[in-house]
């Protein structure tokens, strides 16, 4: 019983959890909904500037 739970377990959350390797940190912001996509330019351009 407990491996056909863990068997299931596995199969849903490899359909829900997106796909996080060879991302960056601030793709995972965007992807977690951290921060959205926008903010994060922002972010960027503000800080190449200073």
């Amino acid at each position: 019983m407990f491996a056909t739970v863990e068997i299931c377990a596995m199969g849903l959350f490899s359909i829900l959890i997106p796909e996080t390797k060879g991302r960056s940190l601030e793709d995972m912001d965007v992807i977690f909904g951290a921060i959205s996509k926008e903010e994060r330019n922002k972010n960027i351009i503000r800080q190449e500037h200073d």
